[in-house]
């Protein structure tokens, strides 16, 4: 027998570069269109191949490909059998995230957000864009039921063949698309030694995008993305320090951001010296943020 591969032998140094604050666009949905075209320029295959996690009333996560099939400001659309696992998750847990990884590129694209129906009207006009036997396939096909031979769903293909024979095929009732609205959307280029270059914008409530950015913490070696997500441990503290380098200029909006969250348990602000390796020494990166403690084992 084989010995199994090591998984850490597919080791590699990632490329050169980084992601600067100035490289990106103010939009999101911009900038993902950017990275988007730039790699269908490249001619990566299956461009528009996502993750897409979903979980359902029991809160265990499920994973799996599905395509992009459009996106704009109102969301990023797939369309899918109602009826398959991720139909019943989504109904019962209409929320989402999806991740985009070019390795060609050295990129990731991480969104997350709520998620909705598309009108019958938009899955009509998608449907009847693809292939015929897709659109059998989607009358043919009873996604994630079990069966007992392939025999059977290929009789169920001749079945709709047959019963669709020159005449249009309609939309089937149990099939059509899914928008992913967009709250969180995280850009993400490899660096080397792992000292990756991550840049989240954040939905406001007025609809408006927070741009946020990594730090690398010298604080017991941590790296810490941004203040949202350490906030359940920040609250869970009954006093700590904040520091905000001075040497960035939205150093105010940071302490700003943090008010609504702060609800008595902020001990005191504090400005320290600049931290090195913070987001490529970008001066506008926004929001760096070094949460600390006088006893930190176990924090983070």
């Amino acid at each position: 027998m084989d010995a199994p591969l090591d998984p850490t032998s597919t080791r590699y140094d990632h490329a050169p570069g980084g992601l600067h604050r100035r490289d990106l666009d103010p939009d999101p949905i911009k900038q993902f269109g950017n990275w988007f075209t730039a790699a269908i320029e490249l001619g990566i295959r299956d461009v528009n191949a996502m993750s897409l996690a979903t979980a359902g009333t029991d809160a265990r996560p499920s994973v799996r490909i599905v395509l992009l099939k459009g996106f704009d400001q109102d969301g990023f659309v797939f369309f899918t059998n109602y009826e398959s696992e991720k139909g019943k998750q989504l109904d019962a847990n209409p929320s989402a995230a999806l991740g985009f990884y070019w390795i060609e590129m050295d990129r990731q694209i991480r969104i997350s957000g709520n998620v909705e129906k598309t009108s019958r009207e938009e899955s009509e006009r998608y449907f009847h864009s693809r292939p015929l036997g897709s659109q059998l396939g989607a009358w043919a096909s009873r996604q994630s039921e079990v069966i007992d031979a392939r025999r059977i769903l290929d009789a169920r293909m001749a079945e709709m063949t047959e019963r669709f024979a020159d005449k249009p095929i309609p939309l089937p009732p149990h099939w059509g698309g899914y928008r992913v609205i967009p709250d969180t959307i995280e850009f993400w280029q490899g660096r080397a030694n792992r000292l990756h270059d991550r840049f989240r914008y954040i939905r406001q409530p007025a609809g408006t995008w927070l741009e946020t950015c990594t730090i690398l913490t010298t604080t017991a070696n941590h790296l810490i993305t941004d203040v949202h997500d350490r906030m359940p441990v920040i609250l869970s503290l009954e006093s700590y320090d904040l520091w905000l380098d001075p040497g960035f200029r939205d150093s105010a909006a940071a302490a700003e951001m943090l008010k609504p969250y702060d609800a008595g348990r902020m001990r005191r602000y504090t400005v320290s010296t600049r931290v090195n390796n913070v987001a490529n020494d970008d001066p506008q990166c926004s929001s760096p943020i070094e949460v600390s403690r006088e006893n930190q084992a176990g924090l983070f």
